[in-house]
């Protein structure tokens, strides 16, 4: 399996690289770039086992990181929503989007919908971890419904908003920067059973908090982290 591919596309996005003869050889490239708020997009692409990585960074700090395989074609898009990097991928695996403009954003293709082992599955939680988390209470709440809306902001500009609805078993995540007119990252999670906070300290600091988003069999875990940074990791994304 090879990918399919223009090299003046990825010019066009990350600009004019030179490589190395060995790296045209065996068509294996990476790519960077980052613009003046140090927030930057690094790719490696190799193009004869048709695999891709795609990282989205904030100085130095990983935000979303994938993995992607079995990549049919990159193909680069210029239109009313911004230029952009699309991948994708064989049969009905999930498509990914990056864009450059107008600012630098991830988007998942999902390729999966809600079962009907999902209907009617509520969302287990302990809202006095969600709070350690937010470090406050939903700001938006429907009683009634149970749905709950929460959001925590960073010193570095970021904002991480969060809704679920218990009794759908759904959540949505969206990371937002300040200086962006785009989202960074923005999904829906279904089949959600239950979520859990977990955090870490060493020699009485907190070092790492992270929300688990634990879904139904067959459905791939979220996670969320609130420190060091916000990031965000998701096991397998054909599974979304």
């Amino acid at each position: 399996m090879c990918i399919n591919y223009d090299i003046n596309d990825l010019f066009k996005l990350f600009g004019e690289k030179k490589f190395l003869e060995d790296d045209y050889k065996a068509e294996t490239f990476y790519w960077s770039i980052r613009d003046k708020y140090g927030m930057g997009i690094f790719f490696y692409m190799s193009v004869y086992e048709g695999n891709c990585s795609l990282m989205l960074s904030f100085n130095g700090k990983g935000i979303i990181d994938l993995d992607l395989y079995e990549v049919k074609e990159i193909r680069r898009e210029s239109d009313e929503e911004g230029e952009k990097m699309i991948i994708e991928r064989e049969g009905d695996r999930a498509g990914v989007v990056a864009y450059f403009k107008p600012n630098f954003a991830i988007e998942i293709n999902k390729v999966r919908t809600k079962s009907d082992a999902d209907i009617g599955q509520k969302i287990k939680y302990n809202v006095y971890e969600l709070i350690d988390l937010f470090e406050s209470e939903a700001y938006e709440a429907n009683e009634e419904e149970q749905k709950y809306w929460w959001r925590k902001r960073d010193r570095e500009g970021f904002c991480l908003t969060f809704y679920m609805s218990v009794n759908e078993g759904i959540c949505d995540l969206c990371l937002t920067y300040e200086n962006f007119e785009k989202p960074i990252f923005n999904i829906e999670i279904d089949g959600v059973r239950r979520l859990r906070g977990e955090s870490e300290r060493k020699e009485g600091e907190l070092v790492m908090e992270r929300l688990i988003i634990e879904r139904s069999e067959g459905k791939s875990p979220v996670v969320v982290y609130f420190r060091p940074n916000f990031k965000i990791e998701i096991e397998d994304i054909d599974k979304l």
